[in-house]
């Protein structure tokens, strides 16, 4: 739904996002601001930019960290339609050209990464070919195991070290502003709004179009705050002190949380156990303004198939999505030298896997743009056209999106967060009733 947007003017910076509430912490801006006046810091929910007044030359008329933001605008139409002109359009998938399931041939990158490997294994093969100098990947830092960070990984030995999902927010930091000094070819791995950054910096620097030969794009559902993780560590007592490793999965698929600590314990909390709780209670703000679940923007998008019988695999299957010719090419060559094995999906098995979060970012997205609204909130321009819905279902929509809306409330306030614990209760003891 696209918005005038007069806000563009002389004297604008990323601060007024931040101020509207539109940040999605992505990070774009820090790494294109060529006074290197924004730095990103951590506050409970996401990272958030914080713009020093004597560096910023918005005054001046330079606009760059507003321009790439895709937090107040994003033309996801536009953009999937001029860079996948050979692709068919799906209402709910976007703009592609094939989709498979499958998993990676090397047993423990399949075994580590999640959701069978897909990923891992195509920068890895990138990378020994010598077709891309470093990977722009997601990984818990060298300061705190718990710390996420995004880095170029320059070795296949980085890159599976980055491996596997991360429940919390990340930002792209400085990375951009490295890709172009230092002139290097590269994949970049990451969630829809990092894609989105990209792919609007690539029309303000065409240097960074040359420089990135793939985009692989993760599904995302919505983010989970850092206070998302601070839960999951008190509700199953997992110490921080003396920890040397973390992943929220590992071992298979789904997995499960894992935490090594020097004394050599291991804690484990199988996936489906710590990560249903959650819900809708740790969801930063911007994310629920998202329309983007399956990374539309990407060359090729992976993510987990959650559905019978592929979930019945528990070392672990991805499913993958290909927008581009240049993605196609790089996964044929992939199957015929044997890193990976993939076979054709049908779009239906793939959309039914992840109902549950398109119902969330397609169906009910215009009544949490009209609720917004209707309070004086500000929303982001899209020139992407919400679904239409009868009565019935819009009502549906209203009272779901109230629902989220009062878990989120929940769970930005530490002191409520006993509620969480109790409606789970209420709701295993529901469904155990029912069946």
């Amino acid at each position: 739904m696209k918005n005038p947007d007069r806000s563009l003017k002389k004297g604008c910076n990323i601060g007024g996002v931040v101020k509207a509430s539109l940040c999605t912490g992505c990070g774009t801006c820090e790494g294109v601001c060529p006074t290197g006046a924004i730095s990103l810091r951590r506050d409970k929910d996401i990272f958030r930019p914080v713009v020093d007044g004597a560096k910023c030359n918005a005054s001046k008329g330079c606009r760059v960290c507003y321009t790439v933001c895709p937090g107040h605008q994003l033309d996801i139409t536009r953009l999937s339609t001029a860079l996948f002109p050979e692709a068919e359009t799906d209402p709910k998938i976007g703009r592609y050209q094939s989709v498979f399931h499958g998993n990676a041939v090397d047993s423990p990158i399949r075994f580590h990464a999640a959701s069978g490997g897909v990923t891992t294994q195509i920068v890895v093969k990138l990378l020994r070919q010598n077709k891309i100098d470093a990977a722009v990947v997601i990984r818990l830092g060298s300061a705190s195991c718990t710390e996420p960070e995004v880095v170029l990984a320059y070795t296949p030995e980085e890159v599976v070290q980055a491996q596997s999902s991360k429940y919390c927010p990340v930002a792209l930091g400085g990375v951009i502003r490295d890709i172009l000094d230092k002139k290097l070819r590269v994949a970049v791995v990451g969630l829809p709004c990092h894609i989105h950054g990209f792919r609007k910096a690539e029309e303000t620097f065409p240097a960074l179009k040359d420089a990135v030969q793939l985009y692989i794009g993760i599904y995302c559902s919505a983010l989970q705050s850092f206070q998302g993780t601070e839960y999951i560590f008190r509700r199953f007592q997992i110490p921080r002190k003396g920890m040397v490793s973390f992943s929220y999965r590992d071992e298979g698929c789904p997995g499960s949380l894992k935490a090594s600590y020097e004394d050599g314990r291991t804690i484990k909390v199988p996936y489906h156990d710590y990560y249903r709780k959650l819900k809708s209670f740790f969801i930063p703000y911007r994310c629920m303004q998202c329309v983007d679940h399956f990374a539309e923007l990407a060359d090729i998008s992976t993510g987990d198939l959650n559905i019978p019988p592929y979930n019945e695999d528990k070392v672990g299957f991805s499913s993958l999505i290909v927008r581009s010719s240049r993605g196609r090419v790089v996964i044929e060559a992939l199957m015929q030298s044997g890193g990976l094995e993939l076979h054709a999906l049908e779009a239906e098995p793939l959309i039914r896997s992840q109902q549950f979060s398109l119902n969330r970012k397609k169906r009910q997205i215009k009544v949490r743009y009209d609720l917004l609204r209707l309070v004086g909130r500000k929303t982001c321009n899209y020139d992407y056209a919400f679904p239409k819905s009868g009565l019935k279902a819009y009502a549906k929509s209203v009272l779901a999106s109230i629902i989220i809306y009062a878990e989120m409330f929940v769970g930005k306030r530490p002191r409520l967060w006993p509620l969480i614990d109790f409606t789970n209760s209420v709701l295993k003891k529901s469904k155990s009733g029912n069946s």
